[in-house]
């Protein structure tokens, strides 16, 4: 987003007037599209593009050049532009968002974001990664929320995934109006639906645990159980082990 609002500096625009004119189009988000075109208006795209409008594709392949010139500098750009966002636009967007498909947005999907530098946004990823990728020291569970069985092979992605006996899937909540009996699926071999089976009774991860993984899946166990921690697939325990 920043090299983007860079380059449109870089080409002429005018970035104050053009996230002021955007977020100006909040009172009309429902006039701003075309609904033969289903794109935007040229009223409005000729207010937008300034002195550009007309000549988006060339505007485009601009951009791509002046990407291409300045590559090697792109992380310090990263870095230093100041990220400006249409956050009355984006939140009229939602608001006229049908009921009836309102809940395919999340709640925070339209919200003010959180800008960040390549360099912040490096050293946030680098800690998650550090604790996605550990092995907790606590008891662990098959959270009640994840279902484990079969692959029915009854519908074309499942019939995709053939070659993997077994699913994992979170369950949707009671009121959830959609049809589908899971809210999200991952498909898996019986080895290791065999792994998340065991967590059934609260146990922690022990050397022994993780010989049986490899010696059946010849991959690494500890790598496997941290990416179902991370998924929330496997949990805490709230109680002794027996």
């Amino acid at each position: 987003m920043a090299i983007g609002q860079w380059c449109m500096y870089e080409l002429g625009f005018d970035l104050e007037k053009y996230f002021r004119d955007l977020n100006s189009f909040a009172e009309k988000v429902t006039e701003v599209s075309d609904e033969k075109t289903r794109g935007w208006r040229d009223t409005y795209r000729e207010i937008l593009w300034q002195n550009w409008y007309g000549k988006e594709m060339e505007f485009l392949q601009a951009c791509g050049d002046l990407v291409s010139k300045h590559r090697d500098k792109l992380q310090m750009v990263g870095n230093v532009t100041d990220i400006l966002e249409a956050n009355e636009f984006d939140k009229a967007q939602a608001v006229a968002v049908p009921k009836n498909i309102g809940y395919k947005i999340g709640k925070d999907e339209f919200g003010p974001g959180e800008t960040m530098s390549p360099n912040e946004l490096f050293t946030r990823l680098k800690k998650i990664e550090k604790k996605l990728w550990s092995i907790p020291d606590y008891p662990m569970v098959l959270s009640e929320s994840f279902v484990i069985h079969k692959n029915p092979l009854d519908t074309k992605e499942s019939q995709d995934h053939k070659a993997f006996a077994f699913q994992v899937g979170l369950k949707k909540k009671k009121n959830s109006p959609t049809s589908a009996p899971l809210k999200w699926r991952l498909y898996v071999h019986e080895s290791e639906a065999n792994l998340l089976k065991s967590f059934s009774q609260p146990k922690l991860f022990s050397a022994s645990l993780a010989s049986r993984y490899h010696e059946r899946q010849q991959g690494d166990p500890e790598a496997f159980v941290s990416r179902w921690v991370g998924l929330k697939v496997l949990i805490r325990a709230h109680h002794n082990l027996k």
